[in-house]
């Protein structure tokens, strides 16, 4: 065998291939989660969304306007609402999250980032 065919390389060929599962809650990245709601409100986290309040699991019955927010400064907790599941609260935030991102990024990177979220 000459040099040029060892330089040859394989297809497919691995080049990566990381130690522990997809999901894997022993792995080192995977020991903090997430954050439960006396944790958030103690850093102030009160309003995550307009469209819906995680904590109490309701969806939003009006769509406030920004200068309701801007007025009042958080979404008090008498605004009335429709119960929704856990798996409704996340599958509106995370559309509410896409629909706020095409705002920051400018139209060549746009499907990119909505891309990379809906890949969450």
């Amino acid at each position: 065998m000459n040099n040029e065919q060892s330089l040859i390389m394989q297809l497919p060929h691995v080049v990566f291939h990381t130690i522990h599962q997809f999901n894997d809650k022993s792995a080192d990245d995977m020991q903090y989660g997430d954050m439960d709601e006396h944790e958030l409100k103690t850093l102030g986290v009160s309003d995550i969304s307009s469209r819906v309040d995680p904590y109490r699991l309701i969806k939003y019955d009006n769509n406030y306007p920004d200068t309701y927010i801007s007025e009042v400064g958080y979404f008090p907790p008498n605004i009335s609402g429709t119960s929704i599941t856990k798996e409704e609260c996340i599958d509106i935030l995370f559309n509410e999250m896409k629909d706020l991102a095409k705002l920051f990024y400018n139209s060549s990177y746009a499907k990119l980032v909505i891309g990379m979220i809906e890949h969450f």
